[in-house]
């Protein structure tokens, strides 16, 4: 609040009387409890946004550095495609592999989306390109091994008849096309996912904090319309009266003073003109003494509701701050500690694990420079997938109690 307003709340104050109404009691706790809890959400929107300027600041670089190690891995195993030195299984991990790095770059918020799709497009002319290279019979057993491959790279998301797979066999450039209707297929069910939760009218799959709110804003609204019902007439002009007549800028000759009370005095004419009456009532609690407009019972009832459901709207609205999907709001919830210290150990943590995985695929690239050594790190991933039997275990078996043996126990 600034020095003008603090004076006009000052010469107010002076002019008041001490009351003991215990329902004037009730409206003055309540309009601390507003007051503290706009603060508490101001601070929380603050600490949201300064967490995420941090982030931009001190981790996002290192981020957008990572992607790009990822990127530039992707891009030297698509090199690998067309070798023909590799065994279908080798090839086939080399196409997961590529095919999870692409989905990370897709599905991480701060990578270049031109630069996943690019990437995607220059993986399925790959395929492309080696299956023209390599014709394949058009049998039962190859039709399949691709439907399998492709089940593998998509996750069974890409779903084509044994029809479609024969003529892929004949020409693999269709695969694109396959593709691109999976595409656009995500994207509808996407859309009408969205739109279907935001209006579904089934209590249990709404959103607790939207139906909240929506309960909340109607109270708060039907409080209003009898709080508007019952100052329509001259305690309402008498309030605007008042409150116009403390404010005025006429009345002020230094020009900054002047200034900040023109933009107030616009806010309550604006204020007059919606009938917001929740405003009107803090600019008035704020500027006017408490005992010099008396308000009936009905009325200071009225009043009373209106400000517990203005506290019921900033309770639901702080949880819906702390809850939002959105980017800074997910970062404020993985970094953010109450010690400044911890959090900022928080975002080192992070950003050495980012550096220490940038450094890593720097020595996989380095390490994998021709086929040969690719093959044997592809068998290396493969056996990593299906450890081997662990038979020693089995050296000094009591095969004699083999009636007894949990075959569900973990070796």
């Amino acid at each position: 609040m600034n020095q003008t307003l603090i004076s006009i709340k000052a010469h107010a104050s002076d002019k008041a009387d001490a009351t003991t109404d215990p329902q004037l009691k009730r409206l003055e706790n309540l309009w601390k409890k507003i007051e503290k809890h706009e603060k508490r959400n101001g601070n929380l929107s603050v600490k949201i946004q300064q967490t995420y300027q941090n982030f931009e600041a001190q981790v996002l670089p290192v981020e957008s550095q990572y992607c790009q190690g990822v990127a530039k891995n992707i891009q030297h195993l698509i090199t690998f495609i067309p070798r023909k030195s590799l065994t279908h299984a080798q090839r086939d991990e080399l196409f997961n592999w590529i095919q999870e790095d692409i989905q990370y770059l897709e599905t991480n918020p701060f990578a270049d989306p031109d630069m996943a799709q690019a990437l995607r497009q220059t993986f399925t002319k790959a395929i492309s390109a080696l299956s023209k290279s390599e014709p394949i019979e058009k049998t039962e057993e190859n039709v399949n091994e691709l439907k399998a491959m492709l089940d593998d790279i998509f996750e069974g998301q890409l779903q084509l008849s044994d029809e479609e797979l024969t003529a892929l066999l004949d020409d693999p450039s269709k695969l694109e096309q396959h593709i691109e209707a999976l595409h656009q297929k995500i994207e509808k069910e996407e859309e009408a996912n969205f739109w279907q939760q935001h209006n579904h009218e089934d209590e249990d799959n709404s959103n607790p904090f939207e139906d909240n709110f929506q309960s909340s804003d109607r109270a708060t609204q039907q409080a209003e319309e009898k709080f508007d019902n019952l100052f329509r007439s001259s305690q309402l002009n008498k309030m605007y009266k008042r409150l116009a007549g403390l404010i005025h800028p006429d009345k002020e000759q230094d020009p900054t003073k002047k200034k900040e009370k023109h933009a107030l005095m616009q806010q309550l004419a604006n204020a007059k003109k919606q009938k917001d009456a929740f405003f009107l009532l803090k600019m008035y609690h704020q500027y006017i003494p408490d005992n010099d407009l008396s308000f009936d019972k009905h009325s200071l009832h009225a009043i009373e509701q209106l400000l517990s459901q203005k506290i019921t709207g900033l309770n639901l609205a702080y949880q819906e701050l702390k809850h939002k999907d959105d980017i800074p709001t997910i970062v404020w919830r993985k970094f953010f500690e109450r010690n400044k210290k911890i959090t900022q150990q928080n975002f080192d943590s992070y950003r050495q694990g980012l550096q220490h995985d940038m450094a890593d695929i720097e020595r996989l690239i380095d390490s994998n420079r021709t086929v040969k050594q690719l093959a044997k790190y592809l068998s290396q991933r493969i056996d990593n997938q299906n450890p081997p039997f662990p038979f020693h275990l089995m050296d000094n078996f009591d095969y004699d109690n083999l009636d007894d043996f949990d075959f569900n126990a973990p070796f």
